[in-house]
């Protein structure tokens, strides 16, 4: 097994780095001197993870200090390992996104938040997309949410049964209502392929303080949440910050 010091990092990496190593998100930040919203960014990151490179050379040092090592097999498969001082070591193989299904749907719908969704809106939107990480990212499913000015819209991709699978699990929860189907179609190609699942929040779409998704069909809806999710994808990119 080898690991290069300028080997990718993939978001399943990552959150197998994490997790083998005990330590929640916040601490995983402080010990890379990288922001909280960084992290998570990355989690929800499907594949190889592209963004900054003294960003990642910072999470590798984070995680070197903390024991966890990546390495690639003889048979180019990735696997995580944690040594600890007394010499044990625990390994964990990473599950990678595997081959592409035969067909592929995408499923568009908008909603209204309920009162007290609205009053805890940024933990309510981190509750939704660290479950949408560990559902999204067995099932196969992609895809970008949106919660502003009160509204959900979200865009999600995959094998049809994965989709509605978590489609179904989102119409009846309780924290939004009127749960509206916009589109529902088979597609060549995923618009959301590097984001088990993109979140934004009103802090990241001040733009949209009077959004209302009614009007919007689905072509509409997936073009927004594409130059949003695009937004998310250049931050990653962007000089490590640690506020």
């Amino acid at each position: 097994m080898h690991e290069g010091a300028n080997a990718v990092l993939t978001g399943e990496m990552v959150r197998a780095g994490r997790a083998i190593a005990r330590i929640e998100q916040t601490e995983l930040a402080n010990a890379a001197g990288l922001s909280l919203d960084t992290i998570k960014r990355l989690e929800r990151l499907r594949g190889v993870v592209n963004a900054n490179p003294t960003t990642l050379a910072m999470l590798r040092r984070a995680f070197h200090a903390h024991g966890v090592h990546f390495r690639i097999d003889e048979d180019g498969r990735s696997c995580v390992f944690l040594e600890t001082t007394g010499g044990d070591r625990r390994v964990d193989r990473i599950e990678e996104p595997g081959p592409e299904p035969m067909r592929i749907c995408r499923a568009v719908y908008y909603s209204w938040a309920t009162p007290e969704t609205v009053r805890d809106a940024p933990g309510v939107l981190d509750d939704i997309l660290q479950a949408a990480v560990a559902l999204n990212g067995r099932l196969g499913v992609t895809g970008a949410l949106l919660m502003a000015n009160g509204f959900f819209v979200q865009a999600l991709e995959g094998p049809p049964p994965a989709v509605w699978e978590v489609l179904g699990g989102i119409a009846m929860d309780r924290r939004h209502q009127s749960f509206t189907p916009v589109d529902r179609i088979e597609v060549a190609e995923r618009r959301f392929a590097r984001w088990i699942m993109c979140g934004i929040g009103a802090a990241r779409a001040a733009d949209l303080a009077a959004f209302d998704p009614r009007g919007l069909d689905g072509a509409g809806a997936v073009e927004l949440l594409s130059r949003l999710s695009a937004a998310e994808d250049s931050a990653l990119g962007e000089p490590h910050a640690t506020s």
